[in-house]
């Protein structure tokens, strides 16, 4: 299972990088892209919380690295 859209506290979302990778981890997800609104903040936190699990339980998530732009058109 992948998840290639989610964002944390650095942007509108309502959980940590940690927390998110956690729970991801935990409902099977084997492939995470963090995708915050023009930030890349949470990023290390990710993939720290992601080697522990790892080294701790021996499951494995994958940080796709990811963010989120909006961009608009002005004339």
């Amino acid at each position: 299972m992948l998840e290639l859209h989610a964002h944390t506290t650095y942007s509108d979302g309502t959980l940590s990088p940690n927390d998110l990778v956690l729970k991801a981890a935990n409902a099977g997800v084997q492939a995470l892209a963090i995708t915050d609104n023009h930030t890349i903040a949470g990023r290390d936190e990710a993939i720290a919380t992601a080697q522990e699990l790892t080294e701790s339980t021996g499951q494995t998530i994958e940080n796709i690295p990811g963010v989120e732009i909006r961009v608009t058109n002005r004339g």
